[in-house]
Parts: C-alpha cells; sequence; structure tokens
C-alpha cells in the first residue's frame, strides 16, 4: 500500500494530475490523464491474482503503461520480472508492471514513456 499511495503522490507531483475513480464497482482502479485532451497515459490497479496468471489468492497492485509493441514483446519475451501482459488495456500497445517487483526509478520511466507516448 506504502508503494501504491508514493506512486500515485510521485504522479501527482511530476505531472499535475489526480487520480480519477471511473467506476464504483472496483474502488482502487485510478487512472491518470494528461491534463489537456483527458487521454489516459497509466492506470493503477488492484487487479485479481487469478486473471494476472499468479497462483495466490487476493490482488496485486499493478500500473498498465502504454509503450511501443517492440518494447512490450521485449519484455514479455524475455520474461523480465515484473512484467505482465496489460490487463484490463489492448495487450499490443499496454503492459501491466507489477508496482513491488520494480525499483522506483523504473515506473518513473514506464510512466515517463507512457505520458510521451499518449500525447500524440
Amino acid at each position: 500500500m506504502i508503494k501504491r499511495q508514493k506512486l500515485i503522490n510521485y504522479i501527482n507531483d511530476t505531472y499535475g494530475v489526480e487520480p480519477e475513480g471511473m467506476w464504483a464497482k472496483f474502488p482502487n482502479y485510478r487512472v491518470f490523464r494528461h491534463s489537456h485532451g483527458r487521454k489516459w497515459f497509466a492506470i493503477l490497479l488492484d487487479a485479481p491474482n487469478k486473471t494476472l496468471g499468479i497462483s495466490n489468492e487476493g490482488t496485486t497492485d499493478v500500473l498498465d503503461v502504454k509503450l511501443d509493441k517492440m518494447q512490450i514483446d521485449e519484455l514479455l519475451s524475455s520474461r523480465a520480472k515484473g512484467f505482465l501482459p496489460a490487463y484490463h488495456m489492448n495487450k499490443s500497445t499496454w503492459i501491466s508492471a507489477v508496482i513491488a517487483e520494480l525499483a522506483d526509478e523504473q515506473l518513473e520511466k514506464l510512466i515517463a514513456t507512457s505520458y510521451q507516448n499518449t500525447q500524440k
């Protein structure tokens, strides 16, 4: 939970956007949008482990970010720790990063890339 809040604070401080809760059924899902154009650049979810292919019960905090297809293919084919096919988003252009398994610097870089990729 601490890392989740730290990530929310980082995005707010760096990009000047507040997380939006869009679904009453999923109160812990938070969308981050560009202030102009309102396009999503990240979504923070507590995804069900069974949906993510994780064997234990419960949920895992993941951050979905938009990367180019080659980056996604490389991360998934190399089985890079902390990366899964996107939950809730297009799997060819988005990827899920397990926030507990990645360093802050990795998450910051992913967010910056996604922010740039969604400005277009």
